[in-house]
């Protein structure tokens, strides 16, 4: 069973609503809500897509409106209930709970093709997929992804002996996606990853152990939020260098991939593309050139990653300012391929 929260209230956030219904095992059941301030910074592309599983009224869905809805992924819409408050118009109040009672035929979901296939592996396989939800092409019939990868030797290898090291802690889809987007890597090796996990979480080990990753499970002590990252982080270093003595070097990286370090604080995204974090007791905002409307604030003299081809710069020019094409770089995208996950399709 899967469980996800999606703060689309968030600029941005609404992003990864492709990426989590694609992962979704079809024939599955899904209970979907949307509530508070959720339907703020919905994109249009995750509206269609929620109307296309069967979702008929997110497309007028407003602010601080609450939906539900059950239905199967791929399949019948069981259920549906939508809040219709006059005052929330005004943006002044909260709209009225739902309460959906649904009965759903229970019927077994056909995980045959899983438990055909040979091996111990493949037996922890069918296992795995039969207790988790959100691993995509890890638990997809008939084709399912690898258990182990063999990708290409790195020419000029320098790294041969660098160990890489994971910090994770309970979001197992992000880390099956990292560890996925690693292992298929030139020159790429298992047996220099190591992933350190904050807290024992059953199905992040049971990710491990399929994947065959070397793993150590630790609670980091602290009692501020900063306090359990120092600590965690002091004590990987230490790890690391235990685990692999020749090593003179390491590389870290945190489960999701993409982590920037920076906290946006504005929750309701009224300062689109302003953030802002703290440097020991400084406090420093970073502002996403061209993306923000703080554009403006850049000095003339500091230079910018630009496209120089005329035709790709008209072609940037025809969509908006909040599209994600604007700003993606193929360069670096074709170093993590299992980041560009396409959106799902329905029938």
């Amino acid at each position: 069973m899967l469980q996800r929260v999606l703060s689309t209230a968030i600029f941005g956030e609404g992003l990864e609503v492709p990426s989590v219904f694609a992962s979704l095992t079809p024939g599955h059941i899904l209970v979907l809500a949307i509530k508070n301030d959720a339907a703020q910074n919905l994109s249009k592309e995750s509206r269609r897509l929620l109307y296309r599983l069967g979702v008929l009224s997110v497309g007028t869905l407003d602010k601080r409106e609450y939906l539900a809805w059950v239905g199967i992924i791929g399949g019948p819409a069981w259920a549906e209930a939508r809040t219709l408050d006059a005052e929330v118009e005004l943006g002044m109040v909260w709209a009225s709970g739902v309460t959906l009672d649904v009965l759903v035929p229970r019927v077994l979901h056909d995980s045959s093709c899983l438990g055909e296939r040979r091996g111990f592996r493949e037996t922890a396989r069918a296992r795995f997929c039969s207790l988790y939800d959100g691993y995509g092409s890890l638990c997809s019939c008939p084709t399912p992804a690898p258990l182990v990868y063999e990708p290409p030797e790195l020419e000029g290898n320098s790294i041969m002996d660098v160990p890489l090291l994971i910090l994770a802690s309970n979001r197992p889809n992000y880390l099956y996606r990292n560890l996925v987007t690693v292992l298929r890597q030139a020159g790429a090796s298992r047996d220099r990853i190591l992933v350190l996990v904050d807290g024992h979480y059953q199905q992040v080990t049971d990710l491990l152990n399929l994947l065959q990753v070397q793993y150590e499970v630790r609670t980091a002590w602290g009692v501020t939020v900063g306090a359990r990252i120092s600590d965690q982080y002091r004590y990987a270093l230490s790890l690391v260098f235990r685990r692999f003595p020749q090593a003179s070097k390491a590389i870290l990286l945190e489960e999701d991939l993409i982590c920037l370090g920076v906290w946006d604080l504005d929750t309701r995204a009224h300062h689109r593309g302003l953030f802002r974090f703290f440097f020991y007791d400084t406090e420093v905002l970073v502002i996403g050139y061209p993306f923000s409307d703080y554009s403006f604030l850049k000095p003339p003299w500091l230079s910018m990653l630009e496209v120089n081809k005329t035709e790709e710069v008209e072609k940037l020019n025809l969509m908006p300012l909040t599209h994600r094409s604007r700003f993606r770089r193929p360069a670096l995208e074709r170093s993590v391929p299992f980041l560009d996950v396409p959106a799902p399709v329905f029938f």
